[in-house]
């Protein structure tokens, strides 16, 4: 690639990156803009719901829980609170409902690759309570008992009944090893060796 290339690739990197940050920040505006509703009116709380999720549509911005709890006069912490129950409210089922369908679209865009994997992750778990599990299963083998071996290995198999209690786990002696001395009478030709 040639430097004046370069160059200009560099430029429009950077005029993309400043369209970004201005229509977030417009998006940002508008949203402030609406209109914060008393938590306990229904009306006010589903109209700020739907005016959220409107303005998130035609700006081509994916919602947020942040931008959420923004049109509801709140944070994010206080709204999950309401979702979840450990804060009553009256309206919480109105919010419940703007909540799943943010969790829908959240969990789409990551389905669709539409979201960099890792931080898709961070908010299910974060937002949602999504969690990654291991469930390890334990299967106790049914020790065949002394007439299924013989069943099976008919008179081949010496029955043992050896309890752990008998069994001798120390390390046997270390052999020596055998020295070998040379013969005082060595063989004159291969002939003269026995083998």
């Amino acid at each position: 690639m040639k430097p004046e290339e370069k160059q200009l690739l560099m430029q429009k990197e950077e005029e993309l990156r400043k369209d970004w940050n201005r229509s977030v920040f417009a998006h940002i505006k508008k949203l402030k803009a609406i209109k914060v509703p008393n938590i306990e009116d229904s009306v006010g709380v589903s109209r700020a719901c739907q005016e959220y999720i409107d303005i998130c549509e035609a700006d081509g911005m994916k919602p947020s829980i942040a931008g959420l709890a923004s049109a509801l006069g709140t944070n994010r912490n206080t709204l999950i609170k309401w979702v979840r129950g450990e804060i009553s409210i009256q309206t919480a089922d109105i919010i419940l409902e703007c909540f799943s369908l943010i969790e829908i679209f959240d969990e789409t865009a990551l389905k669709d690759n539409k979201t960099n994997a890792v931080a898709g992750l961070f908010n299910m778990k974060n937002n949602y309570g999504y969690k990654d599990e291991v469930e390890i299963k334990h299967v106790e083998e049914k020790k065949p008992s002394n007439a299924e071996i013989a069943m099976k290995y008919g008179k081949r198999a010496e029955i043992v009944d050896v309890q752990p209690h008998e069994i001798d786990y120390t390390q046997p002696e270390e052999k020596k090893p055998v020295e070998v001395k040379e013969a005082d009478n060595p063989p004159d030709s291969e002939d003269d060796i026995p083998f």
